[in-house]
């Protein structure tokens, strides 16, 4: 009996290589004369899709992206609303997401003052979870509130977008004139998925820029990129969502390189994954698995799906939202250390595009 394995080895690519020329001859050949261009339509607002793309297209190369964001799967978060519950209420949720495997709690809350902390956070072992907070407002009146949060071990959350940079400007001041444990605090930067992307996105990183030498300046810099948070809200197209997340990470990396700084460990890209009021649980549940597929093939760090809103939404589907995440590690065997999707032509070339314009964007600032 021949032995296939032996086979194997001698077995080679045999298609001859094809032109772009001649790729798109045949192409409007098959389509009975009718010119590939006619092919051409939004792919989405604002982006022409490209009827066809070929090898000759990828002139830089392949966009592969470090190996160390495929070894292990998105650390589960779970997003809960503390508005209007009571303290032993939230309790019961953090322990029901840890019951069922989260390793990041985020706490929403209007405000610092008088909160709750040992009521949220009874029998909670904050040695095997992190505990974020994320209040909806801060300023620097807020930055002595701090320090019984730090001293707990729970991280804060400062969201960029509800401050001017005057405002994030004096709140550096403070945490540095009153030594307070600069590492305890996270960046947090939202990017949406709408709109003009690469104009929105290299806005924020513009942002992002201005924050890193506001730090510099109160001297408190040597860790500012290992503090920010990336937070991508998932964009209901699949392939828009990995493009996206894939251009996210080529500019931290390069931004990385710019400032020659090492790289860091941190978890910096977070994907939220948000329902919308015209869908059902199932129709969410479906959404929400190929969007959790998308962020994992593409590296992200942190996966947070949000819940449902409303009642009489049945626990079965919180868990079912949690075990997304398990389904993906341990069915998928895709964690390997290796980019899933590097060398795809289409997702290189829109990857490339959109890092190139941001990356044109940001030059002024640098």
């Amino acid at each position: 009996m021949p032995n296939i394995a032996d086979d194997m080895k001698d077995w080679a690519y045999t298609f001859d290589p094809v032109s772009k020329k001649e790729w798109i001859e045949q192409v409007e050949k098959d389509l009975r004369q009718t010119p590939v261009a006619s092919l051409m339509a939004e792919w989405w607002p604002g982006e022409i899709r490209q009827p066809l793309i070929h090898q000759e297209d990828i002139m830089k190369g392949v966009v592969r992206l470090p190996n160390e964001l495929f070894q292990s799967p998105p650390r589960i978060t779970e997003w809960i609303d503390t508005s209007d519950i009571l303290p032993e209420t939230v309790n019961k949720n953090i322990h029901s997401a840890l019951k069922y495997g989260a390793e990041v709690i985020l706490l929403k809350l209007d405000t610092l003052d008088k909160v709750p902390l040992a009521g949220w956070l009874k029998d909670v072992h904050l040695d095997m979870v992190n505990v974020q907070l994320a209040p909806g407002t801060f300023s620097v009146d807020h930055v002595n509130d701090l320090i019984p949060f730090l001293n707990n071990g729970v991280n804060i959350r400062i969201n960029r977008a509800r401050l001017t940079s005057d405002e994030f400007g004096k709140i550096i001041d403070a945490i540095s004139s009153n030594k307070i444990p600069a590492s305890s605090l996270l960046y947090v930067y939202d990017i949406p998925s709408k709109g003009i992307w690469d104009t929105t996105t290299a806005a924020l990183f513009n942002q992002l820029i201005d924050d890193y030498h506001t730090t510099d300046s109160a001297k408190n810099n040597h860790q500012f990129f290992s503090q920010c948070i990336i937070a991508l809200q998932a964009d209901q197209s699949y392939f828009k969502h990995i493009i996206q997340t894939r251009v996210l990470h080529l500019l931290w990396h390069n931004l990385l390189a710019f400032y020659e700084v090492d790289k860091t460990a941190n978890s910096y890209l977070e994907c939220h994954i948000i329902s919308n009021e015209i869908e059902t649980p199932d129709q969410y549940l479906i959404r929400a698995s190929m969007s959790g597929l998308a962020a994992s093939l593409v590296g992200t760090h942190s996966l947070c799906i949000h819940h449902l809103a409303g009642e009489n939404i049945e626990e079965f589907y919180k868990r079912t939202n949690r075990n997304i995440h398990h389904l993906l590690n341990l069915e998928s065997n895709m964690y390997q250390g290796i980019d899933p999707l590097a060398g795809a032509y289409t997702i290189d070339y829109y990857s490339t595009h959109w890092t190139e314009n941001i990356w044109e964007a940001l030059q002024q600032k640098k």
